[in-house]
């Protein structure tokens, strides 16, 4: 699947989520290469960035608004049995 990605301004532009202040701060590359998780993570990281978090409902909605219709990565994984986000943070159910 493709990425997506916190980013600052790379080739193509950012799209920028509208909303909370957390959306707002952010911006969101929509990666047009086909790729495994890994290889998007490390794509992302190149750009000082990570597969995205999703912090809230909102930004849940904003992601599942851009993704369609392609398949695409999140930044959800399971490290030894232990669900994290891409940024470290562990997986809440709460928050997505």
């Amino acid at each position: 699947g493709a990425a997506l990605q916190p980013a600052a301004g790379h080739e193509g532009g950012p799209l920028r989520a509208g909303g909370n202040e957390k959306q707002r701060s952010s911006c969101y590359w929509i990666s047009s290469v086909t790729a495994s998780w890994n290889n998007a993570q490390r794509d992302c990281e190149r750009k000082q960035g990570h597969l995205v978090t999703i912090n809230s409902p909102e930004e849940k909605v904003f992601v599942n608004q851009r993704k369609k219709p392609r398949h695409t990565w999140i930044g959800l994984t399971d490290v030894s049995g232990i669900w994290k986000w891409s940024d470290g943070t562990l997986y809440s159910f709460d928050r997505a």
